[in-house]
């Protein structure tokens, strides 16, 4: 990564300075009546095609195979290898004494922590976490690996708001460790791209710079396979930019990328701001037709050499698949890799 330019800096002292007195600190703008707008253009406005990516289509097994076995465990990475994906997508977390974890949730209390862990995500599995008003029901970052691993784990899921209630089930599956998944990762020749989605709060910087640190020295270690390239995603402004930062003032491997991550719109103008080239986009707060919409103008600058690659999730609907596959994105995290596989040559 090379220097950043004068007019990078200013970019990006403009977008935190200036956007970040909003209290949501996430990538993208936040307005309702714009995006009703833009909704509404996009079941009218069809832009053209790109033309294809420079390489094949990733497949990415979100979180592994977490349909049939545990998520952001090895053997549900492996079963997604088995199924035809070449990427493993997985989350992280980091314990207050500086502990990498594969962990989903960073706050067990927070909207999607809770909705997973009331089984609505249907997987086989949901986190198993200490019951509504323990004490030990705290976030990631304000807990030991020690106190983790009492109190945190997976099991099979179990009727509906069962854990909420209850929590600290008997028969659990343990989580992993992020060195775990690295050695896993560095021996599956199968395996192309690692996206490692960073799951860090607003104020846990410095915790997001020893994830970059950790990340960049095992990247250029001796063992490291060459043809394998690990990608964080973040979707948090604070966290971002400290990984920018680090980046900047370490340098950044060739194996190593990082993706701003966009669940709202505004991609292409935060891009820009920021001086990153790869974006990351999730439709599950758009309509459909708004998210394409945006997404083949995104593709589009990808074409014009303004973007390196353009990765989408979560998306399992077989139309919405095939539809991915005709825009041409660079990757597709999915909970249904056959699916998605069935659509694609076999990559090399």
């Amino acid at each position: 990564m090379g220097t950043l330019s004068r007019k990078t800096h200013a970019n990006r002292e403009r977008l935190f300075n200036g956007l970040l007195d909003t209290p949501m600190t996430r990538l993208g703008k936040v307005d309702v009546i714009a995006r009703v707008g833009r909704a509404i253009r996009g079941l009218i406005d069809r832009p053209e095609l790109p033309s294809p990516p420079p390489q094949p289509i990733r497949v990415v097994g979100h979180r592994g195979a977490p349909r049939e076995l545990c998520e952001n465990t090895i053997a549900s990475f492996e079963r997604a290898i088995e199924l035809g994906a070449d990427a493993i997508e997985l989350d992280v977390c980091v314990t207050r004494d500086r502990q990498i974890v594969v962990w989903h949730d960073s706050d067990p209390d927070g909207a999607i922590g809770l909705v997973r862990q009331a089984g609505r995500e249907e997987l086989a599995f949901v986190p198993d976490v200490p019951a509504l008003m323990s004490k030990h029901r705290r976030r990631v970052g304000d807990l030991d690996l020690e106190e983790m691993r009492q109190h945190y784990a997976y099991h099979e899921r179990g009727p509906l708001l069962h854990d909420l209630l209850n929590g600290d089930s008997d028969a659990k599956t343990p989580f992993l460790m992020f060195e775990e998944a690295l050695a896993w990762a560095r021996s599956e020749p199968r395996l192309r791209t690692l996206f490692v989605d960073v799951k860090l709060l607003d104020d846990e910087t410095d915790a997001a710079a020893h994830l970059f640190d950790q990340l960049r020295a095992a990247c250029g270690a001796r063992d490291w396979r060459d043809d394998l390239v690990v990608a964080m995603l973040c979707t948090e402004r604070e966290i971002l930019e400290t990984l920018l930062e680090r980046a900047e003032l370490s340098g950044l491997p060739d194996c190593l990328r990082l993706y701003a991550d966009f669940e709202l719109p505004g991609v292409l103008e935060d891009a820009a701001l920021l001086g990153i080239r790869n974006v990351s986009m999730g439709s599950g707060e758009r309509a459909w037709a708004d998210f394409r919409r945006e997404l083949v103008k995104v593709i589009n600058a990808r074409q014009a050499g303004e973007l390196d690659s353009v990765v989408v999730w979560t998306v399992s609907d077989p139309e919405q698949l095939a539809e991915l596959v005709q825009l041409r994105v660079d990757a597709i995290l999915t909970d249904d890799i056959a699916a998605l596989r069935a659509l694609l040559p076999r990559s090399g």
